[in-house]
């Protein structure tokens, strides 16, 4: 479990997964980043996503109609690899195994799902960048490479774009000026999206600060405030706002 995606998954064998969103991890409690666009298209591929709401902590349940093996978070908690077999049917009527790999935000979002030659798969594993997995496949080890939707945004002749590095725990965000070649970089912590426009680029990210609110059924729950960063065109900050 990531400290600042403190989400517990627990797989089961007939391919239910419960993610308890917001773990308590003590003093160093963190509270998990959103997926953009994370109810788009979630259920995907014949999955069912539920969400439920107690006193304590959001949970996510997800039936993905698969006979679970292994699961996976990758290094910063915000994909979720489920490892199993699935039972399809063919044109001449007769059902066949397959293994695959299914993809998941931390909110129930269907992401991508990777099939493998094999009959079972019995370890599956990240790399330190998040950009790879491999699967231990019957006899065989497969590698592959993920290619993940990245955050960016374009005005005036710059360019603002975000990456992730496994030794880092923020995030570098590049301001590059495509005339000149000069490059600006800074390190945002816990950076949630990107967007640009005119002159300026706006940083979205999660506070520090949290809010006490009245939630369903009359309890009370507390709820993580965002920061938004106006930067200019060298990534300094114009204007900050919580909300």
């Amino acid at each position: 479990v990531d400290i600042d995606a403190p989400d517990l998954v627990i797989g089961f064998a007939h391919g239910r997964v419960q993610i308890t969103k917001g773990v308590d991890l003590g003093p160093r409690k963190r509270q998990p980043e959103p997926s953009p666009g994370a109810n788009d298209d979630a259920g995907k591929g014949g999955a069912r996503v539920k969400t439920v709401e107690d006193a304590t902590a959001p949970t996510v349940l997800i039936d993905t109609g698969m006979r679970l093996t292994k699961l996976a978070w990758n290094c910063n908690g915000s994909i979720l690899a489920l490892a199993g077999t699935q039972e399809t049917a063919a044109s001449n009527g007769e059902t066949r195994s397959v293994c695959m790999v299914q993809f998941y935000s931390p909110f129930g979002q269907h992401l991508r799902t990777l099939k493998v030659p094999g009959s079972s798969i019995s370890a599956i594993t990240w790399d330190g960048s998040g950009l790879r997995i491999a699967l231990a496949v019957d006899s065989f080890i497969y590698f592959a490479n993920l290619r993940l939707d990245y955050r960016w945004g374009a005005f005036g002749n710059t360019l603002c774009y975000a990456y992730t590095r496994h030794d880092r725990t923020d995030t570098p965000v590049v301001f590059w000026d495509t005339h000149t070649d000069e490059r600006h970089t800074r390190h945002v912590r816990r950076l949630i999206a990107i967007r640009a426009a005119g002159d300026n680029a706006v940083l979205a990210t999660r506070s520090t600060e949290t809010l006490l609110v009245q939630g369903s059924k009359g309890r009370e729950k507390t709820i993580r405030q965002h920061t938004l960063v106006l930067c200019n065109a060298i990534g300094s900050p114009v204007d900050t706002r919580v909300t």
